[in-house]
């Protein structure tokens, strides 16, 4: 079949870990400002494009936090494993390759919009901590873990699993195609 397949081999792999070296042979402050203005550059992105689901999807992390990690959790894994999946096939088949490409590019954005979600949400919940409660702080704050993580990589390590993890199940649990919440009026008889 002529045209243009998916690269199954180790070689994407390869020159990823390449990037990956140069990445780790920056000076600390390089890779933290690297790390830091993409970050910024995805929470921009996730509220110019998702305003009302990011927003949603972070709250609903920030109230169920628990249960949202615990289903970030599993839905993680089934994303993985259907990556996977979907990887093997490529690999049997140009058509399959094909078909596979696609959906493991919007898969592939859906995780980083969900992971963004994540990071959001965890900044928010350490800026309240630190009794400011607002999704500005929020996104300062998970900037400056973020940093942290950059620096340190044990921590950027835990950041990246724990915004992943609440960000799935964050991400599962809202639905992006819902009308914008709205206070409810309460008629005036009602009232107590």
């Amino acid at each position: 079949m002529d045209g243009i397949t998916l690269n199954t081999g180790i070689d994407p792999f390869l020159e990823l870990a390449g990037y990956w070296d140069a990445f780790w042979a920056l000076p600390a402050a390089a890779r933290a400002a690297t790390v830091v203005a993409g970050t910024v550059v995805l929470a921009v992105t996730l509220v110019g494009l998702f305003p009302e689901y990011g927003e949603r999807g972070a709250r609903k992390a920030r109230r169920h936090s628990i249960t949202t990690t615990f289903l970030g959790t599993v839905v993680f894994g089934l994303f993985g494993g259907s990556v996977g999946a979907l990887w093997y096939g490529a690999t049997r088949s140009d058509v399959a390759s094909m078909l596979a490409a696609p959906i493991l590019f919007v898969l592939a954005s859906i995780a980083v919009v969900w992971t963004g979600i994540g990071l959001v949400a965890l900044g928010e919940f350490v800026a309240a901590r630190l009794g400011h409660d607002d999704a500005v702080w929020g996104v300062a704050t998970v900037v400056v873990i973020v940093g942290i993580g950059a620096v340190y990589p044990p921590v950027g390590a835990v950041v990246l699993v724990l915004a992943a993890l609440l960000g799935f199940g964050a991400g599962i649990r809202t639905n992006p195609f819902a009308a914008p919440e709205t206070e409810r009026v309460v008629p005036p008889h009602r009232r107590s």
